[in-house]
């Protein structure tokens, strides 16, 4: 180093005292050097041999920042000797406290007096004593941990804490090493180890075991998981995860992630080998998965995926819980997707399978295929024109769909089962043209035309009223036109702002041949409620198509009040005024006049919202169907609630009411501790789905919860599970971050967020 080139004065002195030079006040870095000072005093020693820099020192190396109340060169030695209030911030990111602080000139080699270092990922570590050398810094009665200090009690111990007598972190190797070790809890010593080491903060990638995973429920017994990880490059990876259980035998993941220049793709792998399969039916004693997704972009428009899962048996994912319990379908799909400023484009291949399980053929010892669909493949395709036709938008749809299904459920006349293939290919194309007008009143007109073609080919297809048909191939046309008329009334109050808005619509369609010949595949989950209401098309798929005229009328009303009070009410009714009535009568849509639909939705500053959504008989008022849930975020406690009841719908397979309350709580008893609880009740059957309760403490440090937790599933090898599941994470140690909410930990929570 040149200290001819470290500083600048601005005033020179020429006073000397006791062969000491004054040479500068204020001295302002040169950004050219490699090395660049600034103090209130910079002081040249020519007997001693040494430059002293006192007041405000800082000095700027190699992105590296040291500040001090003084600092000392000594030229014959090449060190820099910091004194006062040393703060040391080093190039990673790390920051180092200090009394006195003695290093190289380069900043690499040095010893520390009395050091306290914050590391790159917030870990904390303080030594009586500490040196460096070839880039190892070694730390005298070392104490780490990641826990801030206690504001009002500084001399409180961490939540956890490691002292060792020597912590060496080597910087080249990206280790930190401990020996003579004892890992404490509270102040409390709760092991020792002679030796062990970690991967440094900075280290992104490290091949090594991870935190083992304990388990007990009365499917599997007692389960243990040791993970290890393999870091084989920067860009894939694998983890091997074995896990030992002492009623459903020895289970092995592992899980291949790649990421390329253009996307990334993950295969798991899961196989067990249970020699105690009497448990399931069927015997199987090996059982297994192979999962996989993956994204790739082509260009700034297009990309390209899939996420498939293939599996030995239905029940195989849910019973060693790699999947939720509460799954009842499996999706695969492979695609194609191209997303413009105007239009969308979609191509994927889909295999849609039923949970419900295998059939067991016990006179064979086979299993039988389990109900499942392939659409190869479903294309969709919609575009908005981006000129106005004739003042208005114009757009159109167009979807194509290959589909073929088995059902091993299905009845003949003499009621009788008999397996169902049926196949379904079709071509939709739909074109839709709207223009709002707004007159001087405020009242808006939206008139808007339409037309539907399709093409369909059927083969031993069940059409909806049940019967099974004959392959055919057939076509479908519609045209239909209608008004929207809407008029909102605006007024301002002192405290809130208000809106009542009537909607009207009159919609008119063509009749339309051969509507009863399509089996209904994807039109089977209409809920008609105020989202609905004045929807052009009720029916949530293709299959299924509005006939006749039909008019909706309804009345809107939203208050929004100047302290965050929002509130919104929708009500309506719909009538079918000429032609056929294409609706089931389980839809609320089937009689002349269709039930009341009524939706209210209140807010206040995300503390509290309730939503509720009804629907009422429109002859004699009963109820329906009818939703309501709350959620609460007042101080300390956190809670929802919710609660459903749905009549009876036989033709969609449900032929008894279905009626379900389920709700969440948590108390925040400190900043640390929380007690949580969750449940899920059916009132139909009198019985429990799920419930839970637990506690949790968690800090910036820590994290610890218990739950105890009940599933009421009984399906094959499903059964009712009660389970005990303990979570430790200890920040530095595989835990990067604490919760962000206490909703992760209840599934009944995370449906309210």
């Amino acid at each position: 180093m040149c200290l001819g080139s470290v500083a600048r004065a601005q005033t020179p002195s020429n006073q000397t005292r006791g062969g000491e030079t004054t040479v500068a006040k204020k001295v302002s870095p040169d950004k050219a050097s490699p090395l660049l000072l600034q103090a209130d005093d910079l002081v040249y020693d020519h007997r001693n041999n040494r430059v002293v820099a006192r007041g405000n020192v800082e000095i700027y190396y190699d992105e590296n920042i040291l500040l001090a109340d003084e600092v000392i060169y000594d030229k014959s030695a090449n060190t820099l000797t910091a004194i006062g209030n040393v703060r040391l911030k080093e190039a990673d990111g790390s920051v180092v406290n200090a009394e006195r602080l003695t290093l190289s000139s380069n900043f690499r080699d040095g010893f520390i007096r009395s050091m306290k270092a914050l590391t790159q990922d917030d870990s904390r570590i303080a030594a009586s004593n500490a040196y460096r050398k070839d880039g190892k810094t070694v730390y005298e009665n070392g104490v780490v941990t990641s826990c801030k200090p206690c504001e009002a009690n500084p001399e409180r111990p961490p939540v956890w804490r490691i002292k060792a007598t020597r912590v060496i972190q080597d910087k080249e190797e990206q280790n930190i090493y401990f020996e003579d070790t004892r890992f404490e809890l509270f102040g409390v010593p709760i092991a020792w180890l002679p030796y062990f080491y970690i991967p440094d903060p900075s280290v992104k990638q490290r091949s090594g075991f991870l935190a083992p995973q304990y388990r007990h429920d009365s499917m599997t017994g007692y389960a243990l998981t040791v993970p290890y990880y393999y870091a084989i490059s920067p860009n894939y990876d694998l983890t091997l995860s074995p896990t030992f259980t002492t009623k459903a035998g020895y289970l092995v993941e592992a899980d291949w992630r790649q990421r390329l220049w253009n996307g990334a793709y993950e295969v798991k792998f899961a196989g067990v080998y249970n020699d105690n399969a009497n448990d399931f039916v069927g015997q199987r004693e090996w059982r297994g998965s192979i999962a996989t997704k993956g994204e790739f972009e082509l260009n700034k428009f297009w990309k390209v995926g899939w996420n498939a899962i293939l599996e030995s048996d239905d029940t195989f994912r849910r019973f060693y819980h790699l999947d939720s319990i509460y799954s009842t379908e499996r999706v695969s799909s492979v695609y194609l997707t191209g997303m413009g400023e105007r239009n969308y484009f979609n191509m994927s291949v889909n295999r849609y399978g039923n949970l419900g399980g295998q059939p067991y053929d016990y006179s064979t010892g086979q299993y039988i295929d389990s109900q499942s669909s392939w659409a190869y493949p479903s294309i969709d395709y919609n575009y908005v024109h981006d000129k106005p036709v004739f003042g208005g938008e114009f757009k159109f749809d167009v979807n194509a769909l290959a589909l073929s299904s088995n059902d091993q459920r299905t009845y003949n006349a003499n009621g009788t089962t008999s397996p169902y293939f049926g196949r379904t290919d079709h071509v939709v194309t739909q074109a839709e043209w709207r223009r709002t007008l707004t007159d001087d009143l405020g009242q808006r007109f939206t008139p808007f035309v339409f037309g539907r073609g399709d093409i369909y080919n059927v083969s031993s297809f069940q059409n909806v009223n049940g019967d099974l048909g004959d392959s055919d191939t057939f076509t479908r046309q519609m045209v239909g036109g209608g008004l929207d008329y809407r008029y909102p009334f605006v007024a301002h109050t002192d405290t809130a702002s208000h809106v009542i808005e009537p909607v009207g619509q009159i919609i008119t369609r063509t009749n339309v041949a051969n509507n009863d010949k399509v089996p209904n595949e994807d039109a089977q989950s209409l809920v008609f409620d105020d989202t609905l209401l004045f929807d052009i098309n009720k029916f949530s798929g293709y299959d299924r198509i509005e006939t006749g005229t039909r008019a909706n009328v309804g009345l809107q009303y939203t208050m929004q009040t100047y302290n965050g009070v929002s509130v919104r009410a929708v009500g309506g009714e719909s009538f079918q005024v000429a032609g056929k009535n294409s609706y089931d009568p389980t839809t609320g849509l089937y009689n002349t006049r269709s039930d009341y639909v009524v939706g209210g939705y209140v807010d206040y500053l995300n503390m509290f919202r309730f939503v509720t959504q009804f629907r009422l008989n429109e002859s004699d008022f009963s109820v329906a169907r009818q939703d309501y849930s709350a959620q609460v975020k007042l101080g300390i406690f956190e809670g929802a609630l919710s609660y459903v009841a749905v009549a009876a719908q036989p033709l969609l397979g449900f032929t008894s009411p279905r009626e379900e309350v389920a709700g969440f709580a948590a108390v925040k008893l400190t900043d640390e501790w929380t007690v949580f609880g969750d449940a899920r009740y059916n009132l139909e059957l009198s019985q429990f789905v799920r419930n839970s309760v637990g506690v949790q403490y968690a800090d910036e440090c820590f994290i610890y919860s218990v739950t105890y937790q009940q599933t009421f599933v009984e399906y094959a090898d499903l059964k009712p599970d009660t389970s005990v599941m303990v979570r430790i994470g200890i920040k530095g140690f595989g835990q990067q971050t604490t919760p962000s909410s206490i909703a992760d930990l209840s599934p009944e929570a995370a449906a309210f967020r």
